[in-house]
């Protein structure tokens, strides 16, 4: 145990976070101690505890020994059997973090079985608390953090959320593979302070997900959709009078690799084309953008579509710069052709517009 004092304090801290309170009482005697006071638990301002290394009696008996005043940073992840089994286990925790005013909060719950083994997140009332990581869990109608900036939720069920009571101090928000519990889809409704806000689809999804974003404040917008998805629906979206910089991200083989299909099933047929339509209205909403970053296959989806494009003037009037994004499985250098009539629509509303091509996905 002396030779942890030859190592530098940050990554002895970082060390001493996983240790029990047997532990580190043991700790206190070494040489380790020497450079602080009695008091070491004090010193350690970040926890990281998951159920693979510790059980979670063990990790609740370490947790209601703790001399802790305040936390950095508190990292739990815990995967119960049964799912009741987990929600006292977590509100433990949380209790634990937030009345030792965190700062940084993750939880990780997501269970195998899927959005049900979610920890049901209530109100979290913690004046110190800026951000927010949650994986698997569920967010009702009763979850509040008013003083949260940052906030990530990955596979997280949200039900009849409202972002502007919940969570009015939010300047940034990703969302990665969020799902709704109703058919019509979520609705993001943010504060003003909300300044970015990214979108990610990784898990197969068929016009679920959101339906709607308001955020009138937003000033950068990301939203990416994987491969293996097969969307029929883009979310709507409130204009957004300050938006700077626009990520659309979508490499969609599917639809593209059927353009030219003469087989296709009606049923197919109107799906491909609804989806059209919604990325093209997607762009339209997004037409304040500065900065317009596309991947390739947004454009070739565009062009599915006959005469879409040359119907309606350009709405990118203040538009600085045009960049496709360097996406690999789209088909290489093919994709980096864009059509007159894309050019046409993407960039014939401003006279300053500039074409950048390839650039690295952000």
């Amino acid at each position: 145990m002396n030779r942890l004092s030859s190592l530098p304090e940050d990554i002895v801290l970082h060390i001493l976070s996983f240790l029990l309170q047997d532990t580190k009482s043991f700790v206190r005697f070494s040489a380790v101690s020497r450079q602080w006071n009695t008091h070491l638990e004090s010193f350690v301002r970040d926890f990281f505890f998951d159920d693979e290394s510790l059980s979670p009696s063990a990790i609740l008996e370490s947790l209601e020994s703790q001399y802790v005043p305040k936390i950095g940073t508190f990292h739990f992840s815990y995967f119960p059997e049964k799912p009741y089994r987990g929600e006292e286990t977590y509100d433990k925790v949380i209790d634990f973090a937030t009345s030792r005013f965190v700062n940084n909060l993750s939880l990780n719950s997501n269970h195998a079985a899927g959005w049900a083994g979610g920890h049901h997140m209530g109100g979290l009332a913690c004046p110190s608390l800026k951000t927010l990581r949650l994986n698997g869990c569920v967010l009702g109608e009763t979850f509040s953090c008013p003083t949260v900036t940052s906030m990530h939720l990955e596979n997280c069920l949200i039900e009849g959320l409202n972002l502007s009571y919940a969570c009015p101090n939010l300047k940034e928000l990703c969302l990665v593979d969020p799902n709704y519990s109703y058919i019509c889809g979520m609705i993001i409704e943010a504060g003003p302070k909300l300044v970015r806000l990214s979108v990610e689809y990784k898990r197969p999804y068929d016009a679920f997900g959101i339906s709607m974003i308001s955020a009138p404040g937003l000033e950068y917008f990301r939203f990416v959709v994987d491969h293996s998805v097969d969307m029929e629906y883009f979310p709507a979206v409130d204009d957004f009078p300050c938006l700077h910089t626009a990520v659309i991200d979508a490499p969609i083989g599917r639809f593209n690799l059927i353009k030219n299909n003469q087989k296709l099933s009606k049923k197919l047929r109107r799906k491909q084309e609804r989806f059209c339509i919604s990325l093209f209205k997607l762009l339209e909403w997004l037409h304040k953008a500065e900065y317009l970053s596309l991947s390739p296959t947004v454009i070739q989806v565009l062009s599915m579509v006959p005469n879409i494009m040359e119907r309606h003037s350009s709405p990118f009037t203040r538009l600085k710069a045009l960049t496709l994004l360097e996406n690999p499985v789209d088909g290489g250098a093919d994709f980096l052709h864009i059509p007159e009539n894309a050019l046409c629509y993407l960039l014939g509303g401003s006279t300053s517009a500039k074409l950048q091509l390839p650039s690295k996905r952000e």
